[in-house]
């Protein structure tokens, strides 16, 4: 025999099952921006254009509380953070100054820049997105010959006269 199942009791049910996909969607979504990993390039070089030069001699950077990385000017350190906000302590080895920032990562990059000058200063941006100097947009020649098979030895066959 089969039971039939009023209105009400079906309507609490699809009620439950919409809000537990909702539910699990939030997760997701959290665990998502929660767990997002960055690679940080950490620079201590003065500006390029000479508007900043306050590369100090001998910093001790950490992020989050980690372990301090000593930097002097013109280094790099490269460092994985998780999640889209970040403190980042800068202490002068010398003097003993200490400066905390809060630093907020944007959600779709990968590669960021972070200048220690700037962030001493307190200029923004001081996050920026790394672009490595050695890749270059392709040029429109190559961009119509994308589809093409290419090897380090190859040698480009001229075209074949159609009859």
């Amino acid at each position: 025999m089969k039971q039939s199942v009023d209105t009400k009791t079906m309507i609490r049910r699809l009620a439950i099952r919409l809000a537990l996909v909702v539910v699990y969607a939030g997760l997701v979504l959290l665990t998502f921006v929660l767990g997002k990993g960055h690679s940080l390039i950490i620079d201590n070089k003065d500006l390029a254009d000479g508007s900043l030069t306050a590369a100090m001699d001998g910093n001790m950077v950490s992020i989050d509380g980690g372990e301090a990385s000593e930097l002097y000017p013109g280094d790099r350190i490269m460092e994985t953070v998780k999640g889209q906000s970040h403190t980042v302590a800068i202490e002068d080895m010398s003097g003993g100054n200490r400066v905390e920032r809060r630093i907020t990562l944007p959600l779709g990059q990968d590669m960021l820049l972070v200048s220690i000058p700037k962030l001493i200063a307190g200029v923004a941006p001081a996050v920026e997105v790394f672009v490595p100097v050695n890749v270059a947009p392709p040029s429109e020649s190559e961009a119509e010959s994308k589809n093409e098979f290419t090897s380090p030895d190859a040698v480009p066959l001229e075209p074949q006269p159609t009859p």
